[in-house]
């Protein structure tokens, strides 16, 4: 791990031994964090957001505490310049706080209205979503506040089918008007193809084997811009001159080139899991391969060009009796598998979105096969093998009218 000033850099790989014969894949995380100090400060902008909760009873009484407590740390953060409404939804939705400037009586009231949360029955997350959105359009302005709904959901609809592409739609509709989402699993058998559908990262940021407080943080950090800038254009570089490099779960709208993701700015206390996937040709048995993690960016008051020194990192070449029933790191390898499959339902949701059904066919083929081999073996790998089998059943499917029920449609801002 290597720490600079205000960026603090780690890599591992999920395995150091590659076959012989060529085609070997390793995966790569790296984890990028803005340190976080007490003298933090700065301008912001104001923001205009709604939380919309899932009670619905597939949830449980489990879930929906992982949910309320979410809320409540990032009501907590808010400022008498933000507003913020309150949502529940089950089969119904209800505003259990309306939109209101977030001043200290205002925040005791909606923590204390959330607590009163129960689990009620079904689930229509549609509707949820969408009302929400249009809370936060009523109260948006000429001015520059940040408007964003926030999901959290399990993400299993039983209300009513919703396919994920109409979803998709939806939420492009929004972004154009100018209302964001981001939408946060927050059960772990939930569906989260609705939730990458829905979020502005296309299931990137969805996390479901976190705890409650380190999702509130992440979103926080990470979606909400209320902390700081520590670092303007940041680039991270990975380099292994035997290896194919591809960035598997690049920031959306960043610049992702081969082994170089470039982001805007990263902020106090955000962290980001950077996932590659490298793919090493064929090599004599003991030979050794070497990574390197590089990490540059530009101080956001001086203008001064910072770097990390690089962290070194070793593969080596061995044959299949060694290859084989070696050990991985089993952190590394969770991050690259919720990586993947974010990768999977979010190209899935794009084949669907242009009517491409045969092309996601031979994907899903390729892609499913592997997945569940490489999640073998991992604590978490079944969950992870039924939350995608259970995304793709409802991801991967042509248009049916029964999905079109009618809804109200959202007020335009």
């Amino acid at each position: 791990m290597n720490s600079q000033a205000d960026v603090i850099v780690d890599a591992r790989l999920d395995r150091s031994l590659i076959w012989t014969g060529g085609d070997s894949v390793r995966y790569l995380v790296v984890r990028v964090v803005g340190r976080a100090r007490d003298s933090d400060t700065g301008a912001r902008r104001p923001h205009n957001l709604a939380l919309a909760i899932d009670r619905s009873d597939g949830l449980g009484p489990a879930g929906l505490a992982a949910g309320k407590a979410i809320a409540a740390a990032i009501i907590r953060r808010l400022s008498a310049e933000d507003h913020l409404a309150v949502l529940a939804f089950d089969s119904q939705t209800r505003v259990v706080a309306p939109s209101s400037p977030m001043n200290d009586e205002a925040k005791r009231q909606t923590l204390a209205a959330l607590e009163t949360l129960g689990t009620g029955q079904g689930l229509d997350l549609a509707d949820g979503w969408l009302a929400a959105a249009e809370e936060v359009a009523t109260q948006m302005t000429e001015g520059d506040a940040h408007n964003r709904v926030i999901l959290l959901s399990g993400g299993r609809v039983s209300h009513r089918i919703v396919v994920p592409e109409e979803l998709a739609r939806e939420a492009a509709a929004l972004r154009v008007r100018g209302i964001f989402t981001t939408a946060i699993g927050i059960a772990a058998h939930g569906n989260v193809a609705p939730l990458a559908a829905i979020d502005d990262h296309r299931g990137h940021r969805v996390q479901v084997a976190r705890s409650a407080q380190e999702i509130a943080e992440a979103v926080i950090a990470g979606s909400l811009e209320l902390s700081p800038v520590v670092a303007d254009d940041l680039t991270i570089t990975v380099r292994c001159r035997e290896a194919r490099i591809e960035a598997l779960n690049p920031p959306v709208a960043h610049v992702a080139v081969a082994g170089k993701v470039r982001f805007d700015g990263l902020r106090a206390g955000e962290v980001v899991n950077l996932v590659y996937r490298l793919i090493f040709p064929r090599g004599a048995a003991g030979e050794t391969a070497a990574v390197s993690v590089g990490a540059s960016w530009c101080h956001p008051t001086s203008g001064d060009d910072l770097t990390a020194p690089p962290i070194p990192l070793e593969v080596r070449f061995a044959e299949g009796r060694e290859n084989t029933p070696q050990a991985r790191d089993e952190a590394a390898s969770t991050l690259a598998a919720l990586a993947w499959q974010a990768r999977i339902i979010g190209r899935v949701i794009d084949f669907a979105l242009e009517r491409r059904h045969g092309e996601a066919e031979i994907y899903l083929a390729r892609e499913l096969l592997h997945f569940q081999r490489y999640c073998e073996g991992l604590s978490q790998g079944e969950t992870l093998r039924h939350s995608l089998r259970q995304a793709l059943d409802s991801a991967h499917r042509p248009w049916r009218a029964r999905a079109l029920r009618e809804r109200p449609p959202i007020r335009a801002p």
